[in-house]
Formats: structure tokens, C-alpha cells, sequence
């Protein structure tokens, strides 16, 4: 499970005295067991990982205003983390396989008008969960749509 192999990793890191990976798997395992209270049950895979991408998020939206703060010290800092937080993350679905599997699905469902916009993003999202980033799908159906509707 991806929490034992964080904590194996926050063990090896602090063994090593890699201070970076150190800090965010110590804020990892806060949101994990903070996550694990709230919860009053063990999170499940799919709860720990939809909490990993939820830190990732913070990270991006994070970057994104240090960078125009012109604070390109505290951006490199949150990009470092990023990329540690990513290691624990399946292989996004991007470019040409998510048009591919747009695609696919808009075929699944028999989709034909703009107006079942919502039911294709709405199934990518679902079986993609954690996979696919919300914004690549919305923009790729709708231009897929848009063909469609042409």
C-alpha cells in the first residue's frame, strides 16, 4: 500500500538526511493521519491518493503565485516538493492517449450532440480518477464535441 511505502521512503530519507524529502513526506504523513482521524477509519488506497493529489494541487497553484510574486526562490522550493509528491502518483494520461480515450468513450456511449458534454467527462473522470486532469478532459471533449456538432 502507498502508505507503507511513504513511510518506508520518509525512513530511508531521514537516514540519508535528505532534508527536502524529509519535510514533504513528514507533511504527507500529517495528512494522511489527519485524514485517518477524521475518517476514524484507515483511508482506503483511493482516499490516500486523491488526498496526494490534493497536495500536488496546493503545490501547482502555489508555484503559479510565487512566479508572478517574482519570488523564484520559494517557486523552486514548491516545484522540488512537486516533483517528490509526483513519485507517488500513477502515470498521468495526457496528449494523444487522452484524446485517444476520449475518443473511445464518446464511442462507448454513443454520443452524438454538445449536449452529453457532462455524461462524457463525467465517465473519463470516474474510471480515470486521479489519472487525468480535469481541465485536459473538459478541453478535449469539447473540441471533439465541437467536431461532432460540425
Amino acid at each position: 500500500m502507498i502508505v507503507q511505502q511513504i513511510e518506508q521512503d520518509f525512513i530511508s530519507a531521514y537516514k540519508q538526511k535528505d532534508e527536502v524529502r524529509v519535510r514533504v513526506l513528514r507533511l504527507v504523513k500529517t495528512a494522511i493521519k489527519n485524514l485517518q482521524v477524521d475518517l476514524k477509519r484507515v483511508p482506503s488506497e483511493e482516499e490516500v491518493l486523491s488526498l496526494l493529489h490534493k497536495q500536488l494541487k496546493q503545490r501547482k497553484d502555489s508555484i503559479e503565485q510565487f512566479i508572478l510574486a517574482k519570488r523564484e526562490d520559494l517557486a523552486k522550493k514548491e516545484e522540488e516538493e512537486l516533483e517528490i509528491l509526483k513519485a507517488y502518483l500513477p502515470e498521468p494520461i495526457t496528449g494523444h492517449e487522452l484524446l485517444l480515450l476520449v475518443k473511445q468513450t464518446i464511442e462507448n456511449l454513443q454520443v452524438t450532440s454538445k449536449k452529453d458534454f457532462g455524461k462524457v467527462i463525467g465517465a473519463i473522470t470516474k474510471e480515470y480518477k486521479g489519472r487525468v486532469d480535469g481541465k485536459e478532459v473538459h478541453t478535449v471533449v469539447q473540441d471533439i464535441l465541437q467536431e461532432l456538432d460540425s
